[in-house]
Protein backbone atom coordinates (compact mmCIF):
# COMPACT_ATOMS: atom_id res chain seq x y z
CA UNK A 1 0.00 0.00 0.00
CA UNK A 2 2.67 2.26 0.80
CA UNK A 3 4.33 1.56 -2.51
CA UNK A 4 1.33 2.36 -4.35
CA UNK A 5 0.98 5.51 -2.44
CA UNK A 6 4.42 6.28 -3.16
CA UNK A 7 4.33 5.66 -6.86
CA UNK A 8 0.84 7.80 -7.14
CA UNK A 9 2.78 11.11 -5.61
CA UNK A 10 5.59 10.49 -7.83
CA UNK A 11 3.73 10.40 -10.97
CA UNK A 12 1.78 13.67 -9.42
CA UNK A 13 4.71 15.44 -8.68
CA UNK A 14 6.43 14.19 -12.32
CA UNK A 15 3.10 15.37 -14.16
CA UNK A 16 3.20 18.86 -12.53
CA UNK A 17 6.77 19.33 -13.40
CA UNK A 18 6.52 18.60 -16.60
CA UNK A 19 3.25 21.25 -17.32
CA UNK A 20 5.05 23.87 -15.81
CA UNK A 21 8.32 23.32 -17.45
CA UNK A 22 6.33 22.99 -20.76
CA UNK A 23 4.16 26.09 -20.14
CA UNK A 24 7.72 28.14 -19.06
CA UNK A 25 8.75 27.04 -22.81
CA UNK A 26 5.29 28.31 -24.19
CA UNK A 27 5.87 31.53 -22.39
CA UNK A 28 9.08 32.44 -23.80
CA UNK A 29 8.60 32.23 -27.85
CA UNK A 30 10.19 34.29 -30.34
CA UNK A 31 8.50 36.41 -33.01
CA UNK A 32 10.16 37.58 -36.19
CA UNK A 33 8.95 40.39 -38.50
CA UNK A 34 10.58 41.10 -41.60
CA UNK A 35 10.61 44.72 -41.86
CA UNK A 36 11.49 47.97 -43.95
CA UNK A 37 12.84 49.21 -40.83
CA UNK A 38 14.29 48.90 -37.75
CA UNK A 39 12.27 50.44 -35.71
CA UNK A 40 8.85 49.10 -33.86
CA UNK A 41 7.06 51.44 -36.43
CA UNK A 42 8.21 49.88 -39.63
CA UNK A 43 5.60 47.94 -42.34
CA UNK A 44 6.15 44.45 -42.58
CA UNK A 45 8.31 43.67 -45.69
CA UNK A 46 6.14 42.42 -48.76
CA UNK A 47 8.77 39.78 -49.14
CA UNK A 48 9.93 37.94 -46.27
CA UNK A 49 14.05 36.48 -47.47
CA UNK A 50 14.60 39.91 -48.93
CA UNK A 51 13.86 42.08 -46.22
CA UNK A 52 16.18 44.71 -45.19
CA UNK A 53 15.37 43.89 -41.99
CA UNK A 54 14.34 41.08 -38.79
CA UNK A 55 12.91 42.45 -35.76
CA UNK A 56 13.15 40.17 -32.82
CA UNK A 57 10.22 40.58 -30.63
CA UNK A 58 9.00 38.43 -27.04
CA UNK A 59 6.17 36.93 -26.86
CA UNK A 60 4.66 40.08 -24.55
CA UNK A 61 5.75 42.14 -27.48
CA UNK A 62 8.36 43.75 -27.03
CA UNK A 63 11.45 44.69 -29.19
CA UNK A 64 14.23 42.36 -28.38
CA UNK A 65 16.83 42.47 -31.29
CA UNK A 66 17.12 44.18 -34.68
CA UNK A 67 19.04 42.22 -37.29
CA UNK A 68 20.04 43.78 -40.82
CA UNK A 69 19.64 41.06 -43.20
CA UNK A 70 22.76 39.72 -44.25
CA UNK A 71 21.21 37.65 -47.08
CA UNK A 72 18.67 40.05 -48.65
CA UNK A 73 20.84 40.08 -51.49
CA UNK A 74 21.55 36.21 -51.67
CA UNK A 75 20.84 35.80 -56.03
CA UNK A 76 18.60 32.29 -55.23
CA UNK A 77 19.32 31.21 -51.73
CA UNK A 78 18.14 34.54 -49.58
CA UNK A 79 14.53 32.61 -48.56
CA UNK A 80 16.54 29.55 -47.32
CA UNK A 81 19.52 31.61 -45.79
CA UNK A 82 17.20 34.37 -43.95
CA UNK A 83 15.40 30.85 -42.54
CA UNK A 84 18.60 29.65 -41.37
CA UNK A 85 19.35 32.86 -39.48
CA UNK A 86 15.72 32.42 -38.01
CA UNK A 87 16.51 29.22 -36.76
CA UNK A 88 19.54 30.11 -35.09
CA UNK A 89 17.93 32.80 -33.42
CA UNK A 90 15.25 30.42 -31.99
CA UNK A 91 12.10 31.93 -33.85
CA UNK A 92 9.04 30.24 -33.27
CA UNK A 93 7.04 32.66 -35.59
CA UNK A 94 7.67 34.80 -38.79
CA UNK A 95 5.68 37.22 -39.84
CA UNK A 96 5.85 38.91 -43.29
CA UNK A 97 3.70 39.80 -46.36
CA UNK A 98 4.53 36.44 -48.03
CA UNK A 99 7.69 33.87 -48.34
CA UNK A 100 8.36 32.09 -51.25
CA UNK A 101 7.70 28.44 -51.91
CA UNK A 102 11.94 27.88 -51.25
CA UNK A 103 11.66 29.92 -47.65
CA UNK A 104 8.09 28.46 -47.15
CA UNK A 105 9.69 25.04 -47.24
CA UNK A 106 13.14 25.77 -45.09
CA UNK A 107 10.49 27.61 -42.35
CA UNK A 108 8.60 24.08 -42.26
CA UNK A 109 12.06 22.36 -41.81
CA UNK A 110 13.07 24.46 -39.36
CA UNK A 111 9.52 24.34 -37.48
CA UNK A 112 9.22 27.98 -37.67
CA UNK A 113 5.55 29.16 -38.20
CA UNK A 114 5.03 31.69 -40.92
CA UNK A 115 1.75 34.44 -40.77
CA UNK A 116 0.95 36.85 -42.94
CA UNK A 117 0.41 40.34 -42.31
CA UNK A 118 0.44 43.98 -43.20
CA UNK A 119 1.20 47.07 -41.38
CA UNK A 120 3.37 48.43 -38.83
CA UNK A 121 5.84 45.31 -37.02
CA UNK A 122 4.57 46.26 -33.78
CA UNK A 123 0.39 46.30 -34.64
CA UNK A 124 1.22 42.86 -36.39
CA UNK A 125 3.25 41.02 -33.48
CA UNK A 126 0.40 42.12 -30.97
CA UNK A 127 -2.05 41.03 -33.26
CA UNK A 128 -0.74 37.35 -33.68
CA UNK A 129 0.17 37.30 -29.81
CA UNK A 130 -3.75 38.06 -28.61
CA UNK A 131 -5.21 35.53 -31.44
CA UNK A 132 -2.98 33.04 -29.83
Amino acid sequence: MLKKRILILFCLFASLFFASFASAAEDQFKVAVAANGKEETAKVSKFAGRAPFFLIFDNKGKLLETIANPHMSDAGKAGRNSADLLAKKNIFILIAGQVGDKMGKALDDKGILFIKKEGSAKESVLGVIHDK
